[in-house]
């Protein structure tokens, strides 16, 4: 920071530094006002969407499952 152009950049990160943290108070400040101004149900009491539909309920297959081999055709280290 010994030259010019460090003195700058300091500078400049400082001015970043200020104003970052003046946005996240003004972000707190916007979120306590969102947070009194919302009231959220508890799951519980909230109520079912109307125009969300209940999905489908998957088909049923007719086709049998295959039948498992018979246990002499494993191999013996798997027995």
């Amino acid at each position: 920071m010994a030259t010019r152009a460090g003195h700058d950049l300091a500078a400049h990160l400082r001015m970043l530094a200020t104003h970052t943290r003046q946005l996240g108070h003004e972000l707190d400040l916007v979120g306590d006002d969102m947070d009194a101004a919302v009231a959220v149900l508890p799951p519980y009491r909230s109520p079912a969407p109307r125009h969300l539909q209940a999905p489908a309920a998957p088909a049923l297959t007719t086709t049998p499952l295959p039948a498992a081999p018979p246990a002499n055709a494993l191999p013996a280290h798997c027995r």
